[in-house]
């Protein structure tokens, strides 16, 4: 087996022969082309519901909207983190039966955000989107003092939860840490003692608290230190919070033998015990990219992939290029975020194993040298025009990404449900 290959394939839900064959003769159909495998989603869900010390859990949409994975998850009891009004009318579409609140319900009722699933999170967004997520009964987020003091009639005598900045920056890239002073979400520490004095001014009930410090996170304690620090706010500041969003960013596996997986039991253990020390205290959790790119044991099952087709292949000097039929149209992600992809021609794996192999740039069809997907990786040397290379890891924040720049559609989508 070549050597990108070799490393991290065993296992995977694409990697047996029949499996590759269904995901080719796809391709064949339909290049450029995003796959979702619908049994390892809903295994991803099974293994996040197993987390005992979390009471409830909201999929951050934006990862992938696809109809068919929001399905998944809807009938796996989670709730949904929409960020805009087109996400929150996207779900309410699928599923008019949602449980929502109601926002307005008298300030002595206990737990009032209980049972609702679906959460309204944007960021510098306008008044009259906040005005439409408590009209259809979301649970609506304020991630700044702005909209406190500016539109505190809009709030006035309504239950919302507030985000805070824990000013701990954590992610795999700097474009995904949401903490600190550098990023532009959360409310800071030193500014709570505002935040609680305009809440009381305008008869808000502050209900809930939440942090979210970044994504791509492998350490097991994030969740746990993210708890500790909204639960001492809430004691402080917000006695009315019941319930602590604890965020999301559950970190994957991209390099498969040189990262070591997020250990979830971990998370559990670390979680369990706050909870068992602060019993007063709803825990939530919100997973986005875990579910949809990355499922079972955190390593060896990849429910989502982009399929695309080999057009061409070049040298110049020392390098080789192979390029594909698509490009950051349809996956953004290495070049927004340095990220790294496993690529493997899955016309070859099985064919060609072991045999000769070349470094090569895998690039895309987009006219921008940064349209890489990915810097030397080993190829099979008997690639050629009409080959369909697989790209790992790719099911959430790919094509809900997707642009038609250079007026080139993005790649479809499939969902596979069995």
């Amino acid at each position: 087996m070549q050597a990108e290959a070799a490393s991290g394939i065993e296992g995977r839900w694409w990697s047996t022969e029949g499996r590759t064959q269904q995901l080719i003769d796809l391709a064949r159909e339909s290049s450029p082309l995003y796959v979702y495998d619908g049994p390892s989603v809903a295994q991803a869900l099974s293994q996040l519901r197993s987390l005992s010390s979390i009471d409830s859990f909201f999929y951050a949409i934006k990862a992938n909207p696809h109809p068919d994975v929001l399905r998944a998850v809807y009938e796996a009891g989670f709730g949904f983190e929409c960020v805009s009004p087109g996400e929150v009318k996207h779900v309410l579409a699928l599923f008019p039966g949602l449980k929502l609140i109601d926002s307005a319900a008298p300030a002595t009722t206990t737990s009032p955000f209980r049972g609702g699933r679906l959460l309204f999170t944007p960021n510098f967004a306008p008044r009259k989107e906040y005005e439409y997520a408590l009209s259809v009964g979301a649970i609506v987020t304020l991630d700044s003092l702005y909209p406190l003091q500016q539109w505190g009639s809009t709030f006035a005598g309504k239950h919302i939860m507030l985000r805070l900045d824990p000013s701990v920056r954590k992610g795999h890239h700097e474009h995904v840490k949401t903490a600190g002073k550098e990023s532009k979400f959360g409310i800071a520490s030193e500014e709570l003692p505002i935040a609680a004095e305009l809440a009381a001014k305008h008869g808000v009930h502050v209900a809930a608290l939440h942090a979210h410090v970044g994504s791509g996170i492998l350490s097991s304690t994030t969740w746990r230190e993210n708890a500790d620090y909204l639960a001492a706010c809430a004691r402080q500041y917000f006695p009315s919070a019941t319930s602590l969003d604890l965020g999301g960013g559950l970190g994957i596996v991209e390099v498969p033998g040189e990262q070591t997986a997020l250990n979830m039991q971990e998370v559990d253990k670390l979680v369990k015990e706050f909870k068992q020390k602060n019993p007063e205290f709803s825990l939530w959790l919100e997973p986005g990219r875990f579910p949809i790119a990355e499922a079972v044991d955190n390593s060896e099952s990849i429910p989502g992939v982009l399929l695309c087709t080999v057009t061409q292949l070049k040298s110049k000097g020392s390098y080789n290029y192979i390029g594909v039929d698509t490009g950051f149209n349809s996956l953004i992600r290495p070049i927004l975020y340095a990220a790294h992809h496993q690529i493997v021609n899955l016309s070859r794996l099985h064919s060609t194993p072991g045999g000769p192999s070349i470094t090569a740039e895998i690039v895309g069809n987009i006219c921008e040298s940064g349209d890489v997907f990915g810097h030397a990786r080993t190829m099979p040397a008997d690639t050629q025009e009409g080959d369909i290379v697989l790209i790992a890891t790719a099911g959430a924040y790919g094509h809900s990404m997707a642009s038609n720049y250079n007026l080139r559609d993005p790649a479809t989508e499939h969902f596979l449900p069995n």
